[in-house]
């Protein structure tokens, strides 16, 4: 949800957005564990804060994307080409590490 709605509003209002919702997502998948939950929450927060601040799907999500747009002759279609492939690997990298950290260090 976080990747999808900072290609289109700022990365702060996403998580401003978002992160009421993390609660009640670590609470189901979670049941009446406490420990577990609190796990959950933590390791949301960071995959959130994370997607949160990467968009490069999209030259509306961030302002220099939008800046060298026009002076690099790029499409819309360029930063979906290019950028799609780099936020995928984001997305894994990003859910790989965080779920080691959480496991390693308690975080």
């Amino acid at each position: 949800d976080a990747l999808l709605l900072t290609m289109f509003m700022n990365n702060s209002a996403t998580v401003a957005i978002i992160g009421p919702m993390l609660a009640t997502i670590a609470g189901s998948s979670c049941a009446a564990d406490i420990t577990c939950q609190q796990k959950s929450i933590k390791a949301l927060a960071h995959v959130m804060t994370f997607a949160a601040g990467t968009c490069l799907t999209s030259p509306l999500g961030y302002q220099t994307n939008l800046m060298v747009m026009k002076d690099g002759g790029y499409t819309f279609a360029d930063f979906a080409k290019y950028g799609g492939l780099v936020q995928v690997f984001h997305l894994i990298c990003c859910v790989l590490v965080v779920s080691l950290l959480v496991d390693m260090f308690d975080l």
